[in-house]
């Protein structure tokens, strides 16, 4: 896109500098009629393309505005959801640390009545050979 644009342009610049020359060096020559006209639609088909040039370069100007727009879009997007992960984590991870307290503490209590119970069988043990060994 951008060598056919430029190439265009030499072609125009390399014209009028060629015109410019041979109208500056003194030749008293007028060009002919004809080269004249050839000139004339040459430089109509170059100011064309150099217009068609121009809107397609304005077009992949605002395509890549568009995508650049849709990224930075994305990317806010993903570090919008990559923050929110993080947030989730973190209370996730204090719950789990709440839950592991809770859960320590159940065992601690657990534990307590698994002695209680071993406790009271003593007892219920005991309770029976004393009233296994009195007469009724």
């Amino acid at each position: 896109m951008k060598s056919s644009g430029q190439k265009a342009v030499i072609l125009v610049v390399s014209i009028v500098f060629v015109i410019t020359l041979v109208a500056g060096c003194g030749e008293q020559e007028l060009l002919s009629t004809r080269k004249s006209r050839l000139i004339a639609v040459e430089n109509r088909q170059l100011k064309k393309e150099l217009e068609d040039q121009k809107k397609l370069l304005g077009k992949c100007l605002q395509e890549k505005k568009d995508s650049e727009e849709q990224i930075h879009k994305s990317i806010k997007d993903l570090a919008d959801n990559a923050f929110k992960d993080f947030e989730e984590n973190v209370r996730l991870r204090e719950e789990n640390k709440k839950l592991e307290a809770r859960v320590k503490e159940v065992e601690r209590e657990r534990d307590k009545l698994k002695a209680q119970v071993g406790q009271l069988k003593k007892e219920v043990e005991k309770l029976k050979k004393q009233a296994g060994s009195k007469p009724l």
